[in-house]
């Protein structure tokens, strides 16, 4: 049986609630902040990339969140001052045969210039 991480840590979920328009007439997106644990999978991988005349590093990373935790595409989590985007849909998964709810996988992904 796999275990995970034993090292967790706080992060600041905000999720994209809606949009409103601002003084202009714009539309700007609407965000709730919320404190969740997360548990840091060791290992992440770095993709150097060179477009142009800069440098560009990709690091991407996974992350666990108690069982039941709805992230969406549009969500971003900010780990110790950085944030990260994430990378796809990670919706609550049961287990078809006991009905137990897994911890909630989240891929994450920071690019710098």
């Amino acid at each position: 049986m796999f275990g995970l991480a034993s090292y967790s840590t706080t992060a600041t979920l905000t999720r994209r609630t809606g949009t409103e328009y601002d003084s202009r007439g714009f539309k700007k997106p609407t965000e709730k902040q919320e404190q969740i644990t997360v548990f840091l999978d060791a290992p992440s991988t770095v993709e150097p990339t060179s477009v142009g005349a800069s440098e560009t590093d990709i690091y991407t990373q996974t992350l666990y969140a108690a069982p039941g935790t709805s992230i969406n595409a549009k969500d971003k989590i900010t780990i110790s001052g950085t944030t990260y985007q994430v990378v796809g849909v990670s919706p609550p998964i049961t287990n078809i045969f006991t009905g137990t709810t897994f911890y909630t996988e989240i891929k994450i992904r920071r690019i710098t210039t």
